[in-house]
């Protein structure tokens, strides 16, 4: 089966959004019967400072997010809850690194961090605190889908899509927290 014929399978299977064909290391855009190929084919510089101002902006709201969540650790009750937000925690320090690497392959240098916070301090609003988390989380999935429908190669591609998928974990655990914190 060639490129073409494999992907118009996808198609018929219902994969219309971007698909990532490791056949041929190219994304496929889907538009009713047509097939038209992802900025990815056709790369230029306003698409490769695209995706680098996409990572850094994602390497700065990555870290945003491990302080916003280090004051959700300093508010929770539970063991449980500290040992859920503790693991978040983690994967953001984790997905920092990733994206770090990502941009150093692409650029040649070293990511400098902003060294500002973005912490509100609502200390006594737990439960509200959960559910900005919760939409955080939700944005940031929407936001890995672009990064990785632009990513020039596999092992790249896969780095985000790790990146995402830990993001919808995220998601699922701080629906829980606001589950079980219910006001």
């Amino acid at each position: 089966m060639d490129t073409l014929e494999y992907t118009k399978y996808l198609h018929n299977l219902g994969y219309n959004d971007y698909a990532y064909n490791t056949y041929s290391n190219i994304n496929y855009r889907y538009n009713n019967d047509s097939i038209k190929t992802s900025p990815i084919e056709s790369r230029t510089n306003n698409n490769l400072d695209e995706i680098i101002d996409f990572i850094k902006l994602s390497l700065n709201n990555e870290k945003s997010d491990a302080d916003f969540y280090s004051l959700l650790l300093s508010q929770a009750t539970y063991e449980e809850d500290r040992e859920i937000i503790k693991s978040i925690i983690d994967d953001e320090k984790k997905h920092g690194n990733i994206l770090r690497n990502i941009y150093k392959e692409m650029t040649g240098k070293n990511f400098t961090e902003n060294r500002s916070s973005n912490v509100e301090e609502n200390i006594n609003r737990y439960y509200m605190n959960l559910k900005k988390a919760l939409f955080g989380e939700l944005e940031a999935i929407e936001k890995y889908r672009k990064i990785m429908a632009m990513m020039p190669d596999k092992e790249k591609y896969s780095n985000i899509m790790e990146i995402m998928t830990d993001e919808i974990r995220h998601a699922i655990k701080y629906n829980y927290l606001i589950s079980k914190n219910r006001i």
